[in-house]
Parts: structure tokens; sequence; C-alpha cells
């Protein structure tokens, strides 16, 4: 799908599309509609759930649709919670240490994946990432346990 506007230079050093790439796709909002009925009862999945979700939300109000998700599950809030004192809690430093494999980092469909994979190893442990609230006061309590960042 073709953004409403020019794609910036950073975003397309990371991700490595450019302006055109998408010339010739359809504009976001001529699919919201469809994404919005895919999406409809559906719990959010991301990593980094804040992110996507204000992108995705911003998409669909530029569309003139308010899009509010019955809840959001996000890996990365749930691992900073589970593995306070790792190094980083990137896509790529969490799958790696989970033997997960990622392929064709910061791609949509391989970044899908992988979160999928992690939302799967979530769920085996009997934890329900989208209950996962990472407030202050529990932050700092773990932090006070010797994780000196």
């Amino acid at each position: 799908m073709r953004p409403a506007g020019p794609i910036p230079v950073e975003a397309t050093a990371v991700h490595g599309i450019s302006d055109a790439d998408v010339a010739d796709e359809q504009p976001f909002a001529e699919l919201a509609e469809e994404l919005l009925g895919l999406l409809d009862g559906a719990v959010f999945v991301a990593h980094n759930a804040e992110f996507d979700l204000g992108m995705l939300q911003h998409g669909f109000a530029r569309a003139g649709i308010a899009y509010r998700p019955p809840a959001v599950a996000c890996t990365l809030e749930a691992f900073r919670l589970l593995e306070p004192r790792a190094e980083n809690h990137r896509l790529e430093s969490i799958c790696r240490q989970h033997g997960i494999v990622l392929e064709d980092a910061h791609q949509a469909l391989g970044d899908v994946l992988a979160t999928v994979s992690l939302l799967r190893l979530l769920l085996d442990q009997g934890l329900a990432p989208e209950t996962v609230a990472l407030d202050h006061v529990a932050y700092m309590r773990l932090r006070s346990r010797g994780d000196t960042r």
C-alpha cells in the first residue's frame, strides 16, 4: 500500500522501501475498510505495539475511521517485564536469546513471523501478553534488584 506522503530517507535505510517501490500501490484509504474487517474483534499483537498501533490508527484516522482493538498484546513490554536485565529488548536480540530465527529483520513478514514465535513462547509459558502492564513502581522494584541501566 502507498503511504500518504513521501517515505523518509531514514526509514528507507531501515527497511529498504522507497517511494518508487510503492508508487503503483493503492493508498491506505482505499484498503482501510477491508483491513478493518480483518481486524474486527482481534487482539492487536506486535513487538512495540504502541508504535505500530499508533501508525495504524493514524492511517485509519486519515481515512476517517476510528480503530480501537479490543486488546493489545505487546511482546516488547512482556519481555521487558520478564527479562528486565536483558542487554536490550530489540526483536532481533530477544529472538536470538530464545533460539527464534528472524529472517529479513525490519521487513513486515519477517518481523511478523518472529513476533508470532515470541507470542507462542509466552502463551506456552501460560502468559497472556495483552495483560502485561509495566507500571513505573514495578519497573523500579525490578531494577532495584541489581539492574543498573
